[in-house]
């Protein structure tokens, strides 16, 4: 208590105060451990919840999900997600939903891990990274982190690393306290690694069912085909299923399959063996002579399968593909070539608008393919069409 004015208080006033003291100092005492109490129960709530997630789901984009919304109560903060380590394009790749990032921004919320880089020698040995201020921060320069922490103005910053059998999977991300402070405690430190323990096996096995799933798809589609191509069926329609079939396998946006003329001189589009174009794309599409400088660069002419993972990178591709990529407006792309004993007699591309969208899998399962669709034209069908 104070007062303006001298000689206010006495010693009974004294008394009086210590007498309330304890009162108040008890009452302040089971607050205090109410809310500890309360915000134990909710971490505890939180955490079960988070099991529950993955018992109800099927697909990993849900899990994330699932996962994001169990854990964004038990941490203040305004950024919250997975970034997940991809080895077949050695990035960190941010997952939707993020929260505090935008959909479309996490098209770009994503850092490549190069070899032998620094970078790469964290994610393996699955050290936590953290930073009062990540955009500030000259070791995220070190680490190549930095492109995450301009482009989402990263504050207070902790990457806490998922592991599961050995393997490190990524991190679970948390950024920005909104009550401003600039660091981490170390009880939600420890939470967080609660968290990351518990949500890394859950994450590696949606991605071990998602896998066998795809496989089934992969299996039973190539089945469809090679019962197809065994059939009655004119090689239009045994192209156009078959263009149907892979293009759903493999999520492509589009596809387009080329056939050389039976006097060797022009590969052109076929009109059947087109899925999801539009008019103007399909006639948008052009004929290649085979006495073109570009054709020995083609599927068809170099009898090699051509992945692009990124078409903004054109690197050893031909003006001819680069054309058919802005048209579409294509991200990456697979091609492979059908050869008919030792000649190229065509070519089957699919485009995803996506950058990285087909997998070593996915090509696999598209040269499978082309091999069935190569001993169907084998059995003269090519030679009576």
């Amino acid at each position: 208590l104070g007062s303006l004015n001298v000689a206010m208080f006495d010693r009974g006033d004294l008394d009086r105060l210590k007498l309330i003291s304890g009162s108040v100092a008890i009452a302040l005492h089971n607050a205090l451990l109410y809310e500890q109490e309360q915000r134990r129960t909710a971490e505890l709530a939180g955490l079960a919840k988070l099991t529950q997630a993955f018992g109800a789901v099927r697909d990993t984009q849900r899990l994330f999900s699932d996962l994001v919304q169990s854990v964004a109560p038990l941490i203040n903060v305004e950024i919250l997600g997975f970034l997940i380590y991809s080895e077949s394009t050695r990035e960190l790749v941010g997952q939707r939903p993020f929260i505090g990032l935008p959909d479309d921004f996490l098209e770009l919320y994503k850092v490549s891990v190069a070899p032998g880089s620094p970078l790469e020698s964290a994610v393996l040995e699955q050290d936590v990274i953290v930073t009062p201020n990540a955009f500030e921060d000259p070791q995220w320069e070190v680490l190549g982190l930095m492109p995450l922490a301009s482009g989402a103005t990263l504050r207070d910053t902790v990457l806490v690393p998922l592991s599961a059998s050995g393997r490190t999977l990524g991190y679970l991300q948390a950024s920005n306290h909104r009550d401003g402070s600039n660091s981490f405690t170390r009880s939600e430190l420890n939470l967080l690694m609660i968290v990351a323990n518990q949500t890394a096996p859950m994450i590696e096995n949606s991605a071990l069912m998602q896998q066998l799933r795809l496989r089934a798809q992969r299996s039973e589609s190539l089945r469809r085909i090679a019962s197809l191509t065994s059939s009655s069926a004119t090689l239009d329609e045994v192209l156009d299923y078959s263009m149907q079939e892979l293009t759903r396998l493999l999520r492509a946006d589009y596809s387009v399959g080329y056939l050389i003329n039976q006097d060797r001189t022009e590969m052109s589009p076929h009109a059947r063996s087109t899925t999801s174009l539009s008019e103007n794309q399909l006639s948008g599409l052009k004929p290649m002579g085979l006495e073109d400088p570009q054709f020995p660069f083609t599927a068809a002419g170099s009898q090699h399968t051509i992945s692009v993972a990124d078409t903004r990178i054109g690197g050893a591709i031909v003006p001819f593909y680069q054309d058919i990529f802005k048209l579409l407006g294509a991200g990456s792309a697979v091609g492979v070539p059908l050869i008919v004993r030792n000649e190229g007699v065509g070519e089957l591309w699919f485009f995803s608008r996506q950058i990285n969208a087909f997998d070593s899998l996915e090509t696999q399962s598209v040269q499978t393919a082309a091999g069935q669709l190569v001993d169907y034209l084998l059995g003269d069908a090519f030679g009576a069409e």
